[in-house]
């Protein structure tokens, strides 16, 4: 049986008169295993794909099923001897095996993958038209098979044969080495382009956190500015308020205390309640105003003793107005002081002459009058 595959180039373009039995013989492969291909068109595709290189389209159809591209009845030589040969059935199968068997059960294979094939002389082989194949991957005899064929011509179309499958898959291992390359190379840029796209999106996260960071940066200067800008305003009032409140304090008290001398002490403990209210109301305004623009810690235990100098004042006209305005008690609280004078010495006030004089035996003494704030 001759073979269609017996150029000796698979690059070379088929010649047109061998073009009709190769579509024919890929046709009949895909009708007896995948004739759905036959019906949509695909198998026309593929023969206007591989327009003059039907061969190799065959073969791959070939390898696609398993299917054996060449069979046939040859000679085999069992031993080293030359007359030791016996009749077998050989197939070259599109896997790439070379199997043979005899009619007495025998059988063996060899790798034709990747093989070497060589037409020996009677001489050397005892028969004409013998070859020997040598196979790198091991098989029978150490990975030598030695066959003949009936005739010269089918001796070649055997070891064209051969030869293409050994073509055909150093062709399969270059595209496959290729297509590994190629995935490598895929997997690679891929690589490169998600450490680069990684890297640009840690670039821009870092863009965006620095822009975030000055547009917070820009908004708590702006916040601080109006800060600024508001305290300078209202710095002004707030000392203005301090001020006026501590007015009303001193004031409040001087009142009360001309108000004691007259004896009206309710409205004296009133007066001096006023006072204590101005001075808390001035401590409030000391406490709104900015830590650096507050008033000297004098200013403040001016304030603290004022209010509980005024306080305990206030205490003694309650007392003197619950009963009914009579002479202070023993237990009576003294007048509260000037708070403008905190912290100074106390001034000794002359004594007014009736002040001086002993309390008549008739009146009593008189109620020493408060000192003015």
């Amino acid at each position: 049986m001759a073979s269609l595959l017996n150029d000796g180039d698979d690059e070379a373009p088929v010649p047109q008169e061998q073009r009709a039995a190769l579509r024919e013989a890929i046709r009949d492969c895909y009708r007896e295993n995948n004739a759905a291909k036959l019906g949509d068109g695909s198998v026309d595709e593929l023969l206007a794909k591989y327009v003059g290189q039907e061969h190799l389209l065959l073969r791959r159809v070939r390898h696609r099923y398993g299917l054996v591209c060449l069979r046939g009845r040859l000679a085999k030589r069992s031993s080293a001897a030359a007359s030791d040969w016996r009749d077998v059935e050989v197939a070259v199968r599109a896997d790439g095996e070379l199997r043979w068997a005899d009619d007495g059960g025998a059988s063996g294979r060899l790798d034709a993958r990747r093989c070497a094939v060589d037409a020996w002389g009677e001489k050397l082989a005892g028969r004409p038209w013998a070859f020997a194949v040598f196979s790198v991957d091991g098989g029978d005899g150490g990975g030598r098979l030695v066959l003949a064929a009936a005739s010269e011509a089918e001796r070649d179309a055997w070891v064209a044969e051969l030869e293409a499958t050994a073509r055909f898959f150093a062709r399969l291992d270059r595209e496959r080495a290729y297509q590994r390359e190629e995935e490598s190379l895929v997997r690679s840029a891929v690589d490169d382009s998600a450490r680069t796209l990684e890297a640009d999106q840690r670039r821009l996260e870092e863009l965006e956190r620095l822009e975030d960071l000055e547009t917070r940066r820009g908004l708590a200067a702006s916040e601080l500015a109006d800060e600024e800008r508001r305290r300078a305003s209202a710095l002004p009032d707030a000392r203005a308020m301090l001020e006026s409140a501590l007015d009303d304090a001193l004031r409040h008290a001087t009142e009360a205390n001309a108000l004691e001398t007259r004896r009206k002490h309710r409205k004296a403990h009133d007066a001096y309640a006023r006072a204590v209210a101005a001075f808390v109301a001035a401590k409030r305004h000391i406490v709104d105003m900015p830590a650096d623009a507050r008033p000297e810690r004098d200013v403040m235990d001016m304030i603290d003793s004022g209010s509980l100098q005024c306080r305990q004042a206030a205490d003694a006209p309650r007392a003197r107005g619950a009963r009914g305005g009579g002479p202070a008690a023993p237990g009576d609280a003294p007048a509260a002081p000037d708070p403008r004078r905190a912290g100074r010495a106390p001034r000794r006030a002359a004594p007014r002459p009736a002040e001086r004089r002993e309390a008549h035996p008739r009146r009593g003494r008189r109620p020493a009058s408060c000192p003015v704030l």
